[in-house]
């Protein structure tokens, strides 16, 4: 939320179930904002059950859930594991403003992903649970597409042809359902 109460993002609620079990337990979900620079936000994770992502008060054997939430350099403002009850927040201030995707990672949900990201030379792009053939597009930061081609396979290289460094967005053309991934280049 921003300093005016305004719900800038939203995510789940996700079929988990207080004993660690349900089909979405043990998902991993990497969700990077677009946030407006030169504003306060508030930063807010909620469990339902109250148990604060503490599986192991149910079974000793299970894993609590944990979290880290990152600003653009890699600082961390805010993590743990299990057992903060029904809410935890944090408040952050955000002074630039930097472009995002949000990537969702389980066994059965499509999902676009590059390997290294960043990147200087070429990284390798994944495309998970969807068919090829693939219209790819690349766009500077800008809206401007620097980079098109067409890949067969689910896995291939995006080379650095040139490109300045910078970030910008890769898109499935005839995937819709896949999110743009945003690149960055060193």
């Amino acid at each position: 939320k921003d300093s005016q109460d305004s719900l800038w993002y939203d995510e789940g609620p996700y079929n988990c179930n207080p004993n660690g079990g349900g089909p979405q337990a043990n998902d991993t979900i990497f969700a990077n904002i677009n946030l407006d620079p030169n504003e306060c936000y508030t930063f807010e994770l909620h469990d339902q059950y109250g148990d604060g992502m503490s599986a192991n008060n149910y079974d000793t054997s299970l894993t609590n859930g944990n979290w880290i939430l990152k600003d653009d350099n890699g600082n961390i403002m805010l993590q743990g594991s299990g057992n903060f009850g029904n809410v935890i927040s944090t408040e952050f201030y955000v002074d630039s403003a930097i472009l995002s995707s949000i990537e969702k990672l389980n066994n059965n949900v499509s999902y676009l992903r590059a390997q290294p990201n960043p990147f200087k030379e070429s990284t390798l792009i994944i495309i998970k649970n969807t068919k090829g053939p693939y219209e790819i597009e690349m766009f500077d930061i800008n809206g401007r597409m620097i980079y098109q081609t067409k890949e067969i396979e689910n896995k291939f290289y995006i080379k650095n042809k040139n490109f300045s460094k910078g970030i910008y967005w890769l898109r499935i053309k005839n995937q819709p359902k896949l999110i743009p991934l945003k690149l960055v280049i060193e």
